[in-house]
């Protein structure tokens, strides 16, 4: 009679406090606030950047308490110097840039690689006979002059022995 008291005794409380557990388990805690943090792109808004726009989108910055803010880039933007400035807190940049900076004393660390290898490439007309590096010997190569991919240039006329012009 006695495990019988008991066991009813423990359904009465378990059964009243039912309804009261179950609404608490709705309440939360209120979130942290975000920090607000600014990502200098490399570029003018592309799709080049949607992984990062689909992320924010889905709320996984927000998941780590970030609130990001997409700074526009371009090709007069010098992304090191937005971050350097504190306009940002995190920059898209080249290797070479990085490099640069770091041997010029910026204090700025490389966190990730968003390209493993370069997007830059170099083409020709099909009937120019050009199908590998060293054919560019004796030709001309038109590049902007502050174009990034100068240093591929660079690396190419000091692998290949041309003449850069």
């Amino acid at each position: 009679m006695n495990k019988y008291l008991h066991l009813m005794r423990f359904l009465f409380i378990l059964l009243t406090l039912q309804p009261g557990l179950a609404a608490c388990q709705g309440i939360r805690a209120p979130a942290p606030p975000l920090t607000a943090v600014a990502v200098q792109l490399s570029w003018t808004h592309s799709s080049q950047f949607a992984g990062l726009y689909v992320a924010d989108q889905q709320g996984y910055y927000a998941e780590e308490g970030l609130d990001v803010t997409w700074l526009e880039g371009g090709p007069t933007v010098d992304r090191l110097a937005a971050l350097l400035a504190g306009e940002a807190q995190f920059a898209i940049a080249s290797g070479p840039e990085i490099i640069r900076a770091r041997a010029a004393g910026a204090p700025i660390r490389a966190i990730a690689t968003i390209f493993r290898r370069s997007p830059f490439a170099f083409f020709s007309l099909a009937d120019s006979g050009i199908t590998r590096p060293e054919d560019f010997g004796g030709k001309v190569i038109q590049i902007r002059p502050r174009a990034r991919p100068i240093l591929y240039i660079r690396l190419l006329t000091m692998s290949k022995c041309l003449n850069e012009c």
